[in-house]
């Protein structure tokens, strides 16, 4: 029988901090943080016990044990599940890894001061910055997958998302900030390891690819404590590793109903869409709706599908590829993974509900 992975009474998530709008916006904003109920994706992690725990006495040894945790961080509740041979051992594993997960949150951040990436976007335009390495790696990847993508994807999009409630401003604030986006406008030094943003105006965000790099991380943690296997879940995003078979459900939020079920071993899985963060706005008498993923070609939220599901190698790659197949729909989507990712899969849920998938798609 499956063993959903839940974790009641558990520390909440943090809070979203919502600046006020403008009481000059002539648009009626109602802003949501909870979930959409219709039309989303909620990744959902089982974990399947072939024969209960008498399957993890025979495949890992004597006193291993499925031990599961539970903190606040990026943005949401961090979830380990992991197979150890004492729950000794798995506290303090479980301990160390959410010092670290926080310690990385902390870098990536933009909003925090003492961060490597809110350095670099503080003086945008006057000088370059030596963030940490890991921060100068991962912005480093970013910039090469955005020039795969075209600028689909593009960290720089920070000049209009590090915003407050980027989503409701107007489309001529949006617009405006075009100028200040482009990959090309990142400048690096790989002998120094410094990064320069070329306009002042121009910001970074790795929102888009961040969690999932943080998720590689912590399993990379986990593996040098000895910890034999186990899942690193965020919010729906997650890494599953060890010498075993993880089963993952996809589901409707709205009905409850599975859309997909599938086993992963070695496998980062990511969600996107535009469910989490947005805003209803009043205009002319009709209600639309906005969501934090923004195309930077059109400088305005995405609008191809509902939501993207993605299997890669690792959680980064799986991250950035959510995004920027949820930009990029189904039909742009799925010719862009089999010329460049050919060992990703995908799927595509559409606003009626249908699915499409790559063929790689279990």
């Amino acid at each position: 029988m499956p063993l959903r992975l839940e974790a009641p009474g558990l520390l909440k998530p943090e809070e979203a901090v919502i600046a006020s709008a403008s009481t000059e916006m002539k648009r009626r904003i109602f802003l949501t943080m909870k979930m959409k109920t219709t039309m989303f994706l909620l990744v959902v992690v089982t974990i399947v016990v072939a024969v209960c725990l008498l399957s993890l006495y025979n495949r890992w040894g004597v006193g291993s044990k499925l031990y599961k945790y539970t903190d606040a961080g990026l943005g949401t509740k961090v979830h380990l599940t992991l197979v150890a041979e004492s729950q000794k051992a798995a506290s303090d594993a479980a301990r160390r890894t959410f010092s670290f997960i926080h310690h990385l949150q902390r870098d990536f951040d933009y909003r925090n001061p003492e961060g490597s990436v809110y350095r670099i976007n503080r003086v945008a335009g006057k000088t370059a910055i030596k963030p940490s390495s890991r921060v100068f790696d991962l912005i480093e990847r970013t910039v090469e997958f955005a020039r795969m993508t075209g600028g689909v994807f593009d960290p720089t999009i920070g000049a209009l998302t590090t915003m407050p409630l980027f989503y409701a401003l107007d489309d001529a604030v949006a617009k405006r900030k075009t100028a200040f986006v482009g990959h090309r406008l990142v400048k690096l030094n790989k002998a120094q390891k410094t990064v320069f943003l070329c306009r002042p105006g121009m910001a970074l965000d790795l929102g888009g690819v961040a969690k999932g790099a943080i998720l590689d991380a912590a399993v990379n943690l986990l593996r040098r404590m000895y910890i034999k296997a186990g899942i690193v879940e965020a919010g729906g995003d997650m890494y599953c590793f060890g010498e075993r078979d993880w089963e993952i459900g996809i589901r409707n939020p709205g009905d409850k109903t599975i859309l997909s079920s599938f086993t992963v071993r070695e496998r980062g899985v990511c969600g996107s869409g535009g469910y989490q963060q947005y805003v209803a706005l009043e205009e002319g008498g009709a209600t639309t709706l906005r969501h934090h993923i923004i195309d930077p070609n059109q400088m305005k939220a995405a609008d191809k599908t509902a939501g993207v599901t993605v299997i890669a190698e690792s959680a980064e790659l799986a991250d950035a590829l959510a995004t920027t197949l949820f930009i990029m729909g189904d039909e742009k989507g799925k010719p862009f993974v089999r010329d460049h990712f050919p060992d990703v899969a995908a799927m595509w849920v559409a606003f009626d509900g249908s699915v499409t998938t790559t063929q790689r798609f279990p």
